[in-house]
């Protein structure tokens, strides 16, 4: 077999394997575009719906929830809500979703009308079990209630209010969801609508 002859067999087997990569290429990439079509609205009602018990979990029976309308917003903030007692402006939440270790934090941060945090929940997070998925925790999550910021992640002890002591060896996570409640208040900070700073 001459070598003309050896090239052009090489060729048509590289078009021949070539070809068939592209036909599971388009079988793979359909199904995974037909899973993400039935998948989504229910992966989003599933987020709404955490989002709502977060809000609830936080300040309890008596509250409506009203969704604020923004063009975009700034930063990880990904929406917000304002919370209403008897038809009055009380405060804020808003839903932050900051890098953390693993991935995205998802966030609920409720802030009364003096730009005070009410609670923290996290709804969803892909942090390291053990070690960043102690964010969860209320031993972490507590330590928010009642500051207004600049908030200040250190790794020992408090020396300041506005401190915010690390989960140990998870200094990325505790700083990341740090970072989204000071975006949160920065965000009710500037916030004109509700009647909080008219």
């Amino acid at each position: 077999m001459s070598a003309n002859a050896k090239s052009t067999s090489l060729v048509k087997e590289i078009i021949k394997l070539a070809g068939v990569l592209l036909i599971i290429s388009a079988v793979t990439a359909a199904a995974l575009g037909y899973v993400n079509k039935i998948t989504k609205e229910p992966i989003a009602e599933i987020a709404v719906r955490k989002t709502s018990e977060a809000m609830q979990n936080i300040v309890g029976e008596g509250y409506s929830f009203t969704p604020v309308t923004e063009e975009e917003f700034p930063g990880d903030i990904t929406g917000a809500f304002e919370i209403r007692q008897n038809g009055e402006y009380a405060g804020l939440f808003v839903s932050v979703s900051p890098a953390g270790f693993g991935g995205k934090i998802s966030t609920v941060v409720g802030i009364d009308a003096e730009g005070k945090v009410i609670g923290v929940e996290i709804t969803k997070l892909s942090e390291t079990p053990g070690l960043g998925s102690k964010a969860t925790g209320s031993d972490f999550l507590g330590q928010y209630a009642g500051l207004s910021g600049p908030l200040k992640v250190v790794k020992n002890a408090k020396t300041a209010d506005n401190d915010i002591v690390a989960i140990s060896s998870a200094t990325i996570t505790s700083k990341a969801v740090t970072g989204g409640v000071q975006q949160a208040l920065d965000f009710a900070g500037s916030y004109k609508g509700g009647g909080s700073n008219e």
